[in-house]
């Protein structure tokens, strides 16, 4: 059974699963957004229209998810151009490493966020600009649930007292240490 919810102009359609089909803000003429999910109720792809300095084009959002249900790989297209995000995961489904290719046509400009770990929380990304290499690292603050909710060099100090030496895989630890130095991560 399909149902609609509508709060204010914007109307909600659902489809049996509980998955949003659409979404439409009747008080504006370029709102209207399409859902579309695979057998596993996994959202791949929404696709709506969006307004770029008064010029309107259509858009897709894809992404594709792994047997085990992690999305691997996202893609963005917008008037012709498309970005592509590819996701790594380690064995334990921790998210370690996103690739970005923000335009397909100059494939040679990419960016590399490596994403390290203490147990359970994400603690830093260590991002690579390519074809410069220009790299610049940012802490990551979560929440009580270790979900990311403050990114960036303020953080420093927070990640100062961590103890890295915790981290289960000792190897990965050690790669820590190097990268952002034993001063910098509060390890003797």
């Amino acid at each position: 059974m399909h149902r609609h919810t509508t709060y204010g102009t914007t109307t909600y359609h659902y489809d049996p699963f509980g998955n949003r089909d659409y979404d439409d803000n009747s008080g504006l003429t370029i709102d209207r957004r399409d859902y579309t999910y695979d057998s596993r109720n996994n959202l791949v792809n929404v696709h709506g229209i969006v307004k770029i300095a008064g010029v309107q084009y259509g858009y897709d959002v894809g992404s594709m998810f792994d047997a085990r249900g992690r999305r691997v790989m996202k893609t963005l297209s917008v008037n012709k151009k498309i970005s592509y995000w590819f996701m790594y995961y380690d064995l334990d489904d921790k998210l370690t490493e996103i690739q970005y290719l923000p335009d397909s046509a100059t494939p040679t400009t990419y960016s590399v966020f490596e994403i390290y770990w203490l147990n359970q929380r994400p603690v830093l990304y260590w991002q690579t600009d390519y074809p410069s290499a220009t790299v610049s690292k940012r802490y990551i603050g979560t929440d009580e649930m270790n979900r990311p909710i403050d990114m960036g060099a303020a953080l420093f100090h927070r990640a100062r007292r961590q103890h890295f030496r915790s981290l289960d895989d000792p190897e990965m630890a050690a790669r820590l240490r190097d990268r952002v130095g034993h001063d910098a991560v509060g390890v003797a």
